[in-house]
């Protein structure tokens, strides 16, 4: 029966050594599959925070300072952006990770995700220029390429507009603007 607890004992250490050797490197810094595990667990744990904390501020924060729906959502999109993107920053930092070579490889990337996403990106600024100026609100009846009816819902890439058959359409917000 002993043998079979030293069989498992072997095993484990056998796995320890798989997760604790260094598997590759970047830059300088040496990484195993333990700390690329935790690495993705805090990035996680960061998003979640953010989002979490974006909820709480539009349920609660910004409600009680009595800020209007849309500006709310605004604010608590940005707030979460902003979040979750110095919270992962700070994560890759700790980890060792040489940010100022992310730093070039982001800025070649932007450019060609921006081109690729023109329209999404046109779609997000058209939405935080509706959000903030509010030309339309929640409740406005309105008129859209012969669709009328009254707007449901505004966020940051497109408004649902309920018509008057009670059918609800989804107009981009770069189409409003």
């Amino acid at each position: 029966m002993s043998w079979i607890f030293i069989r498992i004992k072997n095993l484990f250490n056998l796995l320890n050594q798989i997760f604790e050797a260094d598997t590759f490197e970047l830059g300088n810094q040496s990484f195993s599959i333990r700390n690329v595990i935790e690495i993705i667990l805090l990035i996680i744990f960061v998003i979640f925070l953010a989002r979490s904390i974006k909820r709480w501020m539009n349920k609660w924060i910004l409600v009680s300072l009595g800020i209007e729906t849309g500006t709310r959502e605004v604010i608590a999109s940005i707030i979460h952006y902003i979040l979750t993107i110095v919270g992962i920053l700070i994560v890759l930092h700790n980890s060792g990770i040489d940010l100022t070579s992310i730093t070039v490889i982001a800025g070649a990337l932007s450019i060609g995700i921006g081109i690729g996403l023109k329209n999404i990106i046109s779609n997000f600024i058209s939405g935080l220029t509706i959000l903030i100026a509010q030309p339309i609100k929640v409740g406005d009846f309105i008129e859209v390429d012969g669709v009328s009816g009254t707007v449901e819902r505004t966020s940051i890439r497109s408004t649902i507009i309920r018509n008057l058959d009670l059918i609800f359409v989804i107009v981009t917000n770069n189409f409003l603007v």
